[in-house]
Formats: structure tokens, sequence, C-alpha cells
């Protein structure tokens, strides 16, 4: 029984610079890379290279012949199936400069801090456009919380005197916060004989006190 014909792999384009289109089998990962890639991040990056092209590069020392940044996009180019891929040939003063940089390479991403309302604010715009979300790299799971979550304080009152060229800021004050507020400012009014003490100033004495200690 003859096998059923198996289609062509995908046209990816190159939108990167790159010095030369590498077959695959003449790629060698690092065998000392100890960033390992889990396969469901290996099919999204996959997905993603296949909607976006290739964006970076595959590194490849000119010293060892080795793959030293984009493990991941070579492991993801097998799954796609396609027959080379963009590598980009670098050169390391040592292999001590090799072996940090294959380390630092994915290190200094995971040194990044998220500012996940921006990122829910972005969510819901790519969202509302139609894009496949898949294609921000969050799972469904990651972006579920982040599109449900509501970023606007539960505030019931606000700090501020407001008004004036200054255009003072307010600040949103829960329920229990309100309250706590409101207790400390008639305090300070009677020990400073002011009933008219604005709320601005009340701010203003509750700070120096506790900058004072």
């Amino acid at each position: 029984m003859s096998k059923e014909p198996q289609p062509p792999p995908p046209e990816i384009s190159v939108r990167c610079a790159f010095d030369e289109m590498v077959p695959l089998p003449e790629i060698k990962p690092n065998p000392r890379n100890p960033n390992t890639h889990p396969q469901a991040q290996l099919d999204l990056l996959a997905k993603l290279i296949r909607h976006q092209g290739w964006r970076l590069p595959i590194v490849i020392s000119n010293l060892s012949g080795l793959v030293v940044a984009g493990h991941g996009r070579y492991e993801a180019a097998l799954i796609l199936g396609v027959e080379a891929a963009p590598v980009n040939f670098q050169d390391f003063d040592s292999q001590e400069d090799e072996l940090a940089h294959l380390m630092a390479d994915n290190r200094i991403a995971e040194m990044a801090e998220l500012d996940f309302q921006g990122i829910g604010e972005l969510l819901r715009e790519l969202e509302a456009s139609g894009t496949d979300l898949d294609l921000t790299g969050f799972r469904d799971f990651e972006r579920d919380p982040l599109l449900a979550a509501d970023w606007e304080p539960s505030a019931v009152g606000e700090l501020g005197d407001g008004g004036g060229d200054g255009g003072a800021k307010s600040i949103g004050l829960s329920a229990e916060q309100r309250s706590i507020f409101e207790q400390a400012m008639v305090k300070m009014k009677t020990e400073t004989d002011d009933k008219e003490m604005s709320e601005g100033r009340g701010v203003e004495l509750l700070a120096a006190e506790y900058l004072a200690g």
C-alpha cells in the first residue's frame, strides 16, 4: 500500500537580516544549551513563524560552528518542515564568551517586568480587531484573566483640591480608606484648630507626620 503524498513545506517569508539560508541538517544545536523548550512553546513559536515569517535569524558561532541563539527557532523550523532557515554567523573571542552569550540570550529576556494592565489593554484592542490572540505569545489561560480584569480602582471618594492651573491630581479611595482618612481629618482639624482645612492640606500633614517618623 503506497503512502499518502505529503504536502510540501510551507513557504515562510524571511523578514530579517541574515547571512545565509542554511539547510536544517547542517545546523548544529549546542549540546550544552541549558534552555529547554516545552512542546507547547515550540508549537506556538512555529505558528508565529508561519504567520509572521522569520523575524529573527538563528545565530551560529564562527568559533564552534554551533547555535548560540535561536535553538527554539531551529526546533520550530523542524516542526514546520522547512528545508532551510536564515542564519547569522557571529564571532566570539573565546569559548567562555560564547557560552556566556548562550546563557544570557534567554535569561536577559526573562528579567523583563510586565505591565499587566498595559498587556490587558493591548489584548482587548487586538481582540476587538479580530486578531488571533495566540500571535501575542500569551496562551488562553494567561489571556482570560487579563481580558476580564477591571483595572479601575473601586473608589467611592477622591482626595485632592483639584482646580487651579496646577491641575492637582486626585487619589482614588476605597470605602475603608475613605473612612480612615475622614477620621484622621477630624483629628487634625481639632488639633490645628483649622475647621476649614482642605483635604489636600490634610494629605500634606499626614505625609509630613509619616516622614518625621
